[in-house]
């Protein structure tokens, strides 16, 4: 079951990049960043058709691609769609729910689900469809939560949203069938580097 509430996310969009402008919220967000772009660093070479950013909010992961891809933006915030697309007028933006994406099987060379994860209950949900939808040998960056004092602000807007530690981490691609590259820890997120095999 989805958990979230989309209101809620209609108006966090208003405020989004301006919170996190601020320390230490700033912080978390450069840190966030650094350790997608060391990752992405590692494929950026190989990786030269369609990419999707799932969960892409107001477009601060999809602006790090290079514009020689073909790059898609997802969410389910309509004005979170709207900043993304102000901010990247050559991309492509689509409204829908990160355990239904609207995409063919197979159809896509890199996926990136940065701050996503956590607000699904089941999130081996998510990590089915990116398999689904990433070519043989696509790869992917995908985000999860750790425990951290760092989320009281989530508290404070009354979102739920799931922490996972590393053997729970390790078990969900262990169900997905996606294969683990590279992980790398940060303040509030391990981000994973992985690719689908078969």
């Amino acid at each position: 079951m989805v958990i979230l509430k989309t209101g809620l996310w209609e108006i966090k969009a208003k405020i989004h990049d301006l919170l996190f402008k601020i320390p230490p919220f700033k912080n978390v967000k450069n840190d966030e960043k650094d350790i997608f772009i060391d990752l992405y660093s590692n494929v950026k070479e190989i990786i030269n058709g369609k990419i999707v950013d799932i969960g892409c909010g107001t477009g601060e992961f999809a602006k790090l691609f290079p514009e020689k891809n073909s790059i898609f933006g997802i969410d389910i915030t309509a004005k979170m769609l709207t900043k993304s697309a102000n901010k990247m007028p050559n991309a492509s933006f689509i409204r829908a729910d990160a355990q239904h994406l609207p995409l063919k099987d197979s159809s896509l060379d890199f996926v990136s689900m940065i701050g996503l994860t956590e607000y699904f209950k089941d999130q081996s949900k998510p990590l089915l469809e990116v398999k689904r939808v990433l070519k043989k040998q696509g790869r992917s960056i995908i985000s999860f939560s750790k425990p951290s004092i760092l989320h009281l602000p989530r508290r404070f807007w009354n979102i739920k949203f799931y922490t996972k530690n590393k053997a729970e981490i390790n078990e969900l691609f262990e169900l997905s069938g996606l294969k683990v590259i590279k992980k790398k820890d940060g303040y509030m997120q391990t981000q994973v580097l992985c690719e689908k095999t078969l």
